[in-house]
This record gives structure tokens, C-alpha cells and sequence, in this order.
């Protein structure tokens, strides 16, 4: 695998309980972090946060791959400011568990191709399901 660590950034909590979710099923994660924008708190501030990590990562020669949950929020703001950064190509807005999950467990190298495969599989595992579903 590409050297490569993993920034999720979210409005409250959502991302750094996502990321323990997700360590529960798959194990520790030392190369994922989690940041948050908690109500009352500096947008500038989190940006420097983010900063200083994707700063560490490019320092230590990983490329990191930054997580957002909704685009236009102020978390995938600080993010898109992250692409003028060295060491961030890519933001991947809508993150979610099985994004995740996809993302870590995979062998594969190529960053851009490790993502459009997480997203195709996060697009065919999202069901709509009724009561016939169970009835079957």
C-alpha cells in the first residue's frame, strides 16, 4: 500500500466516532485521525488543526487523503483549502462507514483508484428497503 494516512473532518463528533466504529469491526487504526467542528468553536482553528497533521504526515512522506462529510459545510471547506497543501490530492466528501471500511481493508496502491472503488461500493450498498424485503 501507498504511503498514505487518512484525515476525517465533520461537524461534531460524527467523524471521530466513525472512525471507533469502524475500528470495532476492523481493528486499531493508527494512520486514520479525526477532527471536529464543535458548536461555538473556530472554523480557523480547525483549519490549523488540519494543518498540522497533513504538515506531520508530509513530513514523515505520506500523501494524506482527507474525509468530509457534507460538501459546502465548513469541514469539507477546510479540506478543499487542504488541496492547496502539499501532500493532499484528493478530498472524498459523504463519509460514512462503509466508505471506511472499504477504504482500509483494501490492497490497493493507487490512491484515485482506492476511491472510485469505495465509492462504487457505497453506491451499491445503498438500498431503499420495505417490508416485502423481509417477506421474501
Amino acid at each position: 500500500m501507498a504511503e498514505r494516512n487518512f484525515l476525517v473532518i465533520t461537524h461534531g463528533e460524527f467523524g471521530i466516532e466513525l472512525i471507533k466504529s469502524v475500528e470495532m469491526i476492523i481493528g486499531s487504526q493508527d494512520h486514520v485521525k479525526g477532527l471536529g467542528l464543535r458548536p461555538g468553536e473556530s472554523v480557523d482553528n480547525l483549519k490549523q488543526l488540519a494543518i498540522e497533521l497533513v504538515e506531520k504526515n508530509t513530513s514523515e512522506g505520506r500523501e494524506t487523503v482527507v474525509f468530509c462529510d457534507i460538501l459546502g459545510g465548513s469541514p469539507s471547506n477546510v479540506g478543499l483549502f487542504l488541496l492547496s497543501k502539499e501532500g493532499v490530492n484528493y478530498v472524498a466528501t459523504g463519509v460514512n462507514m462503509t466508505m471506511l471500511i472499504s477504504i482500509l481493508t483494501s490492497g490497493e496502491e493507487d490512491t484515485l483508484t482506492l476511491l472510485e472503488e469505495a465509492k462504487q461500493e457505497v453506491e451499491e450498498g445503498l438500498r431503499l428497503i420495505d417490508l416485502s424485503f423481509i417477506k421474501k
